[in-house]
């Protein structure tokens, strides 16, 4: 699909599921967008900025924080993301 020489259509690896991979003990709770805006509402720069951000473009947390100036493209509307973020923790 990629090289165009099948035809576009749903990603293969959609269809794969592996079985004991995720640590979710149950399913993410998604917010409304009235418990959305409430959450904005309580958060204070940069916070707000960054909740925002992810909630309206899905990136991770870890790639929300990483995410450089460098990255975004105004002219074309476009953002790269280049790295993430990752905190060292040390073990004791």
């Amino acid at each position: 699909m990629l090289w165009e020489s099948i035809p576009l259509e749903r990603n293969r690896m959609a269809f794969v599921e592996l079985k004991g991979v995720s640590k979710r003990l149950r399913p993410p709770r998604i917010l409304t967008e009235e418990e959305f805006g409430a959450l904005l509402n309580q958060l204070v720069h940069p916070y707000r900025c960054m909740v925002l951000l992810a909630g309206c473009t899905g990136l991770r947390v870890s790639e929300d924080m990483g995410l450089r100036w460098g990255g975004i493209n105004f002219e074309s509307l476009v953002i790269e993301i280049r790295e993430g973020y990752l905190e060292a923790r040390s073990r004791s």
